[in-house]
């Protein structure tokens, strides 16, 4: 009888494991894309539930626009924020390189390769923590890329990133641990903070836990432990200043949102019997998409094998205990409601539950996979296994990894075919040749402003097709604004984060609604918007509001800034025949600077259609003049008589200082970087002095 070779040659896996885990991860996506219907295979396309409306939109307008300040939804957001939690990823790179007609082919693209992706750095993390070479290595590396985690959230483009820098991280803090490359640590937490904050939030509690972990997980010296304490603590300020040109801005804007005035709760909670988080471990499950148990399958052969590392004998009582501590953390984490509420950046999220369960499913792979590269893997008493011959170590292994690789392949394209939310493609870009054909021709002149909206209420079509619009729904929605859109009959999709445009004669006006879109397969009464047609393709009509007003414009009315948002539409009835449309002759206007002048015959009021969102500054004549909201909102600020140049400037909050911050932090990481390397290298040199005074 041929015999086995032993698995534990050093090395001689290792680089086929990266090129395993990647080619299967994207082959079974490719083949679950295929069966499911998936573009360039099918009719359909992942721009569902919220990548119908926020994501692919916001995508969109990343590749059109750099500028800090955008028109295109709400009247005016900061796009910096906004693109720190939805767009700021590398990757999205990739799509100012792609036609527009080509894009959602480009995301999914993109959504394969960072699963795929995932399989590396997972394998990376395999191969730097458990020292004994196997051929089963990647397996648990395509298990944690198509874990339920990834395939429930794949409409949720943005998160990807993080679940491919989890491994990483862990890696980077065991080097620091070992007392090895510590900038490693930095530049990752650095790329997660800057990818997407909200997740990296929580990878930021994951390596408080892991630095926990690495510091009691056996008996070192107290003063090992305090000195990677202090280590970690400024290594991760450190990591945090290099992206605070763009987390200081997204934190000021957080203080704006609704979310940012939500309390803890005041009383304890359980939300699910322990039954549904069992049922969550089971393959072919429905994915958790609203407020079910979280989605923490990562395949059941894993949850086998985690639990046999808890029964292995060469564990000590210290592994067993950290073991049984995660699991009863990760269930109170998931199930009490303060704790809920605390990793998901203290307030509740609407839908989409367990947003952290790609940290549980990173731990529960990492248990099974020492389990599983243990040398005595044990499935039943010595006795029976001289008569089983055939449960030999070897063969154990072999069954188990085929039977994980055929249950996680097989569930993954179960449920993109069953259960992931899916659009028509055909219906999803029904009008995007229309509105190019028209946007192309009609885009506006230089110092022109206008906006354009659907006549059926929608969300972030500004940013979708590429106009200044109205419509907005994002989870950076400042109080103000939704305040503001709601009192004034606006529709609402999200509550507390959207706002859909309903038209309205007296708003088109005031807002410098010009052009509104008409769907034929759902039409709706234009007669009394007092609207033109003049424009009909083949699935849109479009029509013009000749009666719209400039971005700026002055009003006789006073007393503005008591003038609460539900007064808007009945006051400005009562004054649109008195404006003066062409008043204000615009010299330079840019979505941050506005410039033009003014000769005013009396005292006014200058209104704008822009939100008083802080940031905005109003000059007149070359010196900072007072403004307020009027209704509750828009920009304005009352304006003597005379001939007046006027200027009006939006600067980022906070971004100066975080870009000063952030130089600072370079400055500081460049230094610690060449401290380090003259260290190892005076180490080297004074360890080779003495060796050579050894054979001397």
């Amino acid at each position: 009888m041929r015999k086995i070779k032993p698995l534990s040659i050093k090395g001689k896996y290792k680089p086929r494991q990266y090129l395993y885990g990647f080619i299967c991860t994207f082959a079974i996506l490719v083949f679950g894309f295929a069966v499911a219907g998936l573009v360039p295979f099918g009719k359909l396309n992942l721009m569902a539930m919220d990548a119908y409306a926020q994501y692919f939109p916001m995508l969109r307008h990343f590749v059109r626009s750099n500028d800090p300040w955008s028109f295109a939804g709400g009247l005016g957001f900061n796009q910096i924020s906004q693109s720190a939690y939805y767009t700021n990823s590398l990757l999205w790179y990739f799509l100012k390189l792609v036609p527009d007609r080509h894009m959602i082919l480009a995301i999914h693209f993109l959504v394969v390769l960072r699963m795929s992706l995932a399989s590396l750095s997972f394998t990376h993390y395999i191969q730097k923590t458990f020292k004994r070479d196997s051929p089963y290595q990647f397996v648990f590396s395509v298990a944690y890329a198509l874990s339920s985690y990834n395939l429930a959230f794949i409409n949720q483009f943005m998160w990807l990133d993080i679940v491919v820098l989890l491994p990483l991280l862990a890696c980077s803090l065991q080097s620091m641990w070992q007392e090895k490359k510590k900038s490693s640590y930095v530049i990752i937490l650095a790329l997660a903070l800057y990818s997407n904050f909200y997740l990296a939030y929580m990878l930021c509690i994951f390596a408080c836990l892991y630095s926990l972990f690495l510091m009691f997980k056996e008996k070192v010296e107290w003063r090992r432990r305090g000195s990677f304490l202090l280590k970690f603590i400024l290594s991760s300020f450190l990591g945090a200043g290099l992206v605070a040109f763009s987390l200081l801005p997204t934190y000021l804007t957080l203080q704006e949102t609704i979310s940012s005035t939500l309390h803890a709760p005041d009383v304890l909670k359980l939300y699910h019997p322990l039954s549904c988080y069992l049922q969550q471990i089971l393959p072919f499950q429905e994915i958790s998409l609203a407020y079910e148990a979280p989605n923490i399958y990562a395949g059941l052969v894993t949850v086998f094998l985690a639990f046999v590392y808890l029964v292995q004998r060469k564990r000590s009582r210290r592994e067993r205990l950290i073991f049984i501590v995660f699991l009863l953390f990760s269930y109170l984490s998931f199930n009490l409601n303060i704790l809920d509420y605390a990793w998901h950046g203290f307030h509740f999220p609407n839908q989409l539950p367990g947003r952290q369960s790609f940290l549980f499913v990173f731990v529960i792979l990492s248990f099974a996979y020492s389990a599983f590269s243990n040398e005595k893997l044990e499935l039943c008493p010595a006795k029976k296994r001289k008569k089983l011959t055939f449960l030999n170590k070897q063969n154990i292994k072999r069954v188990l990894a085929l039977l994980l690789l055929l249950e996680i392949g097989m569930n993954a394209v179960f449920t993109l075919t069953r259960y992931t939310w899916k659009a028509n493609h055909e219906q999803y870009t029904k009008y995007e040749q229309d509105l190019r054909q028209f946007i192309s021709s009609h885009s506006p002149s230089e110092n022109e402003f206008y906006r354009m909206e659907f006549l059926q209420a929608g969300h972030n079509q500004g940013l979708r097709y590429g106009y200044q619009g109205i419509g907005y729904y994002s989870s950076l929605m400042s109080e103000d604004a939704y305040n503001f859109f709601e009192k004034i009959g606006m529709g609402i999709y999200a509550k507390n984060v959207s706002t859909d445009y309903i038209p309205n004669r007296t708003l088109n006006n005031i807002f410098s609604v010009r052009y509104l879109i008409q769907k034929k397969d759902d039409p709706v009464a234009v007669e009394p918007l007092g609207l033109e047609k003049v424009y009909e393709g083949e699935n849109t009509i479009i029509y013009e509001n000749s009666d719209f007003l400039p971005l700026i414009y002055f009003v006789k009315t006073e007393g503005l800034q008591d003038a609460q948002a539900e007064e808007l539409i009945p006051k400005m009835q009562n004054h649109l025949s008195q404006i003066e449309p062409n008043q204000f002759i615009f010299t330079e206007l840019t979505p941050t600077y506005i410039r033009g002048q003014v000769i005013l015959p009396q005292d006014l009021t200058l209104l704008t259609g822009i939100g008083n969102e802080a940031g905005w500054q109003i000059y007149v004549d070359g010196v900072e003049h007072n403004h307020f909201s009027a209704f509750d909102y828009l920009l304005a600020s009352r304006i003597e008589k005379g001939k007046h140049t006027i200027e009006i400037c939006y600067t980022t909050p906070g971004q100066r200082t975080g870009i000063a911050l952030s130089l600072f932090s370079s400055l500081v990481f460049f230094i610690f970087l060449c401290v380090d390397n003259c260290r190892q290298k005076l180490y080297i040199f004074f360890k080779r002095k003495n060796e050579e005074r050894m054979r001397q």
